[in-house]
């Protein structure tokens, strides 16, 4: 029966009595929500005041033109290894830093001396000038003549000097509007430089509310995105300014740069003189691009300089295929190299190198080239990071990997973290045949200095064997330990090679040069 006169008001009344106490409630709780954001925001401009008054305050900070630093720096690869997840230490180095907070203008002359892959000595100059960059001296196994200063190394040293500076960080970041958790200490706060959406997290001594720790996402090749640490210590005053002067890098917790600082100096008054590029140095703005692909992969791109092997290029392209045996294609337009072995019906690639942009290119010029034979197999011949950070792409268009026992579950995990799928995987402890495939394709286990899980790719009916890292067929300089290492595996194995190709260099070498390459 419809409810009329002052029967309908009642019901309304009743029914507004009932909705009233969930009402209440939700005003409260909104209102809560907004007490609580406001507290945060102000509960972070606190703690950031703090902090910013324990490193000296925003006025003596920014009052500094220019900084100077003499340091010792000692370099570890987590992923360069002859054991899986045992960083290795592969230099150290004296810097002298040069560096304008206010417009990013720096200089860093380096001495290298490298222990791992080789051992040398390497000395050369980067300079910036806010617009345009130099590179002179050797900064690697390849000589480095004058020239522009690649658009991801100013990144990446411009994003290192942030990180390694928190008292700058501090004076010249702002904090982030509640970025700070409900469950995090009252000791972090998250800032952001006024030209660039970077968030970095800062964790503070409670106590002296000094800086202990700042961390930062960044893009990794093989992980996706990691955490990159700095923490520091033996903090001293510097004209007022707190100046740590140890300080240890991290990459998702494994060690990868320690730092001494033996002088730091602090100029109220602008130079020009050690920014001043020489005379008819390369000129023109870095590619915007390419800068932040190096601000955002920072640590990769650090790590491989520090190996005086540094990769600062985009090596995306050209893809180009050196025909080495028949059906056979050694893809070379980068340092680093696959194998492609053409099928009747299918593609077995040896190695991903460098990172998904070069094997995206790679998959596209297959693609182009055999529009009807997808990549079967993809395998990777050891775990070395500058070989494998290209893997995803593969995987994800359905290629199976094929990677040394010991590895497998390393790579199942890779998988599942940056894909977030489940790998066909093929694991290889003894001799092995790949299976389904139209043409004789043998692994081979090699014990060997360089890595432990080292797999050899072997086309008996070509005579040809495919290695990396171990022997590099078409270099001036090998290393005889190695070298020695994979003759004694093909000797012991009783492979019939006539001819190797490599990961790196260039064509074939006949076995003959691995054995003169082998005395030592």
């Amino acid at each position: 029966m419809a409810r009329t006169g002052n029967n309908a008001f009642a019901h309304m009344f009743k029914m507004s009595k009932l909705w009233s106490f969930p009402l209440r409630m939700a005003g409260t709780l909104f209102g809560a929500l907004v007490c609580m954001g406001a507290s945060a925001m102000a509960g972070d401009q606190d703690t950031y005041q703090k902090a910013l008054d324990s490193v000296g305050g925003r006025a003596a900070i920014e009052a500094i033109a220019w900084v100077e630093a003499r340091l010792t720096g000692f370099n570890y690869e987590p992923m360069e290894n002859v054991v899986m997840e045992t960083p290795i230490h592969t230099s150290d180095d004296k810097l002298r830093i040069v560096w304008e907070p206010g417009s990013n203008r720096f200089r860093r002359e380096t001495v290298l001396e490298t222990i791992f892959p080789f051992k040398g000595s390497w000395t050369y100059q980067e300079v910036f000038d806010g617009s345009a960059g130099i590179l002179t001296g050797r900064d690697g196994f390849r000589p480095s003549a004058q020239k522009q200063l690649a658009p991801a190394r100013i990144g990446a040293d411009l994003k290192e000097f942030w990180l390694f500076n928190p008292q700058f960080l501090l004076a010249h970041a702002r904090p982030v509007e509640g970025a700070s958790s409900p469950e995090s200490s009252t000791g972090d706060i998250t800032l952001s430089l006024p030209d660039r959406p970077t968030e970095w997290r800062l964790r503070l001594d409670q106590g002296e509310m000094l800086p202990i720790r700042l961390s930062v996402t960044e893009q990794d090749p093989v992980f996706g995105p990691v955490e990159v640490t700095a923490t520091y210590g033996d903090w001293r005053e510097l004209d007022g300014i707190m100046t740590p002067f140890r300080v240890t890098k991290r990459v998702d917790g494994a060690l990868v740069r320690q730092e001494i600082r033996e002088t730091v100096l602090y100029h109220k008054t602008r130079t020009s003189d050690e920014f001043n590029l020489p005379d008819g140095a390369a000129t023109g703005q870095p590619d915007a691009s390419l800068l932040n692909w190096g601000w955002g992969m920072a640590h990769w791109f650090l790590r491989r300089a520090a190996m005086a092997a540094p990769a600062d290029a985009d090596q995306s392209q050209p893809v180009e295929f050196l025909e080495v045996g028949k059906g056979v294609f050694q893809v070379t337009g980068s340092s680093h190299h696959n194998l492609v072995i053409v099928g009747s019906d299918s593609l077995v690639v040896v190695d991903a190198p460098l990172y998904d942009r070069r094997s995206h290119a790679v998959l596209a010029a297959l693609a182009e080239r055999w529009p009807d034979k997808p990549v079967r197999d993809l395998v990777l011949t050891h775990h070395h990071n500058d070989h494998i950070g290209g893997l995803q792409p593969y995987v994800a268009a359905g290629a199976r990997l094929v990677v040394p026992r010991r590895d497998h579950g390393f790579f199942d995990a890779v998988v599942r973290r940056t894909l977030g799928i489940e790998a066909e995987i093929l694991s290889v402890s003894a001799p092995l045949t790949l299976p389904d495939f139209s043409r004789k394709v043998s692994l081979h286990l090699v014990p060997n200095s360089h890595a432990n899980d080292m797999l050899a790719v072997f086309l008996p009916e070509e005579g040809l064997m495919f290695v990396s890292d171990i022997y590099s067929p078409g270099r001036s300089a090998q290393n005889p330990l190695l070298s020695s290492e994979l003759l004694n595996a093909i000797r012991f194995q009783g492979l019939a090679v006539s001819r190797l190709v490599g990961g790196h260099g260039r064509g074939v070498e006949p076995l003959s040069a691995l054995e003169a390459a082998a005395k030592y």
